[in-house]
């Protein structure tokens, strides 16, 4: 069985940041969040090449800009679990602690995107407009270097393999396989 899922881009985690801190500066105005709203347009799967519309997907897999931290961490949003999962490569309580603050424009806002669209009602009921828990994922492997980039795309591919992420595993194997990948398709 393939996992059903689509991505997202630097762009969309830019846009839900700012879309997100204007919602909080006007005190949780939330008419800011319309169904013409380039977030929306993510969603029906139009803003990007290969994206497909969010309500034919199980998963969504974001980059995460930790901005406090300059550290880029994997989200993955189960839409049937409502529950964010986040993938960080640099584990400290610190680091924690910016990596949920980082995702909570995401838990926050795509849930009063989905009760703008049909598609993601179920039995004509409502849809919550609680923010989607997020979880950190346990048990990763750990950078010691400058290399979140292979991580995150290490992690994303693991998730869509269905493998289970390895704790430790060699970096330079998996950059080195990244370079070839993307050779590839060149």
């Amino acid at each position: 069985m393939k996992v059903k899922f689509t991505t997202t881009d630097c762009l969309f985690y830019k846009t839900i940041h700012a879309l997100y801190e204007k919602v909080v500066a006007k005190k949780k105005d939330h008419s800011l969040i319309t169904a013409h709203h380039a977030i929306a347009d993510y969603i029906r799967g139009r803003k990007i090449l290969c994206g497909s519309p969010w309500h034919l997907c199980d998963h969504i897999l974001f980059i995460i800009h930790m901005e406090s931290e300059s550290h880029w961490i994997l989200g993955r949003l189960n839409i049937e679990e409502r529950c964010m999962y986040m993938y960080n490569s640099l584990l400290t309580a610190m680091k924690d602690s910016a990596a949920i603050k980082a995702c909570q424009p995401f838990s926050v806002l795509l849930p009063h995107f989905f009760a703008l669209s049909d598609e993601f009602k179920k039995d004509n009921k409502p849809i919550s407009l609680d923010p989607f828990e997020v979880v950190k994922v346990d048990g990763l492997p750990q950078q010691t270097s400058n290399d979140r980039g292979c991580f995150v795309a290490s992690f994303a591919e693991y998730f869509i393999d269905m493998k289970p992420i390895p704790p430790i595993f060699d970096v330079e194997q998996h950059r080195d396989r990244l370079v070839v990948l993307f050779f590839k398709l060149c």
